[in-house]
């Protein structure tokens, strides 16, 4: 009897290791997958400016505006006469490891690329 309730917490122990992998890596594809969402409308929203103003600093204004609105950080961006490019880093929330292991400080945040066309 006492080898079944071993075993039993064994199989729990493991089950919730791996719950806690599964969450975690899960909470870090999730962040990624909206963060390249977040990235194409900070991109458009430059690109928008842009066409209508003409101005690179009311472009990278509108962009910061919309990057700020979606608690990302605009880090980057590059643009010619038909395309901007920008680079976002975004937090990932909801971890149970990745926020709390200051080795695994580096993987809190998620750094994403988009580009958006400037000329219709």
């Amino acid at each position: 009897m006492k080898d079944l309730y071993r075993t039993v917490l064994k199989v729990i122990i493991v089950v919730i290791i791996i719950g806690v992998i599964v969450n975690d890596s899960a909470a870090y594809l999730f962040t990624y997958y909206n963060g390249q969402d977040e990235a194409k409308e900070i991109a458009k929203s430059f690109a928008l400016e842009y066409r209508q103003s003409e101005s690179e600093g009311s472009a990278l204004e509108a962009a910061k505006n919309t990057a700020a609105a979606r608690d990302t950080e605009l880090i980057s961006y590059k643009f010619d006469e038909s395309t901007v490019h920008v680079t976002i880093k975004t937090d990932i929330e909801k971890t149970v490891i990745i926020s709390r292991v200051e080795a695994l400080k580096k993987y809190r945040r998620v750094k994403v690329s988009a580009s958006a066309d400037i000329k219709i």
